[in-house]
């Protein structure tokens, strides 16, 4: 089966999938649109299929980016942790320009702030809690 066949078993999916979008009012951007296919190492190296939606074929990527959080196919958020830790390192060398004008506790006060939040956001979305 080559990448521009569908798959004949996603076929009554991307159906109901263009059905809903159609009743809500809503409008695909194919070009925008982003796939994800979940499984292990293995199954998702037997998948080379785009899902036709609306007459356009949206291809699977390797992750995708929803809420600010990567997803990867594995779910292993390796991508995301990677990202958070590159943003907080960058946070905190800005951060180091402006200590000079703060006291100590005000520094750490920013600091603080700054990692609980950028360590709690979407937490909802990686640990059910």
């Amino acid at each position: 089966m080559g990448s521009t066949d569908p798959n004949p078993n996603l076929n009554p999916y991307s159906g109901r999938i263009d059905a809903w979008i159609r009743s809500n009012r809503l409008r695909m951007n194919a070009d925008k649109a982003q796939l994800v296919w979940l499984g292990t190492r293995q199954q998702l190296a037997k998948l080379t299929t785009e899902l036709p939606l609306l007459s356009a074929l949206v291809k699977p990527s390797f992750a995708v980016i929803d809420l600010g959080i990567n997803i990867d196919g594995q779910l292993t958020m390796a991508d995301y942790i990677a990202a958070l830790c590159w943003s907080c390192l960058f946070q905190l060398c800005q951060l180091r320009m402006v200590r000079c004008s703060m006291t100590l506790e005000a520094a750490k006060t920013l600091v603080r702030t700054f990692v609980s939040s950028c360590l709690d956001y979407c937490k909802s979305a990686v640990w059910d809690q």
